[in-house]
């Protein structure tokens, strides 16, 4: 980010997480299908075929590295908490808000038990 300032990149606007998910997800959605078709494009004119056979798994392999960086420094740049976590931490739980179950036993059909 500080890089981006010393460049003279304006500071993005504080998105709220799931805005800027989704913004983010969509343009490296489009991001992934252009660089597979670009893929295919390279092998079919280069092998003849549109796999790509064990470079095909290393073009794979390199398109998803850019569809996580991509992604990642996106939702830094929008100023979203842990952008390159896939599950982040929750707030605790006040202690008003969860409560012991009422029963420890479990109940049975029928009333019986």
């Amino acid at each position: 980010m500080d890089r981006l300032r010393q460049i003279g990149v304006p500071a993005a606007p504080a998105l709220p997480a799931p805005a800027a998910s989704t913004v983010t997800g969509a343009v490296v959605g489009l991001l992934v299908t252009a660089l597979a078709a670009l893929a295919l494009a390279i092998f079919s004119a280069v092998r003849g075929t549109a796999t790509g056979g064990g470079w095909g798994l290393l073009a794979l392999a390199a398109i998803l590295t850019v569809a996580v960086v991509v992604g990642t420094r996106l939702l830094a740049y929008a100023r979203v908490l842990e952008a390159g976590t896939t599950s982040p931490r929750r707030a605790p739980a006040s202690a008003s808000s969860w409560s012991w179950p009422r029963s420890s036993t479990p109940s049975t059909p029928g009333g019986r038990g």
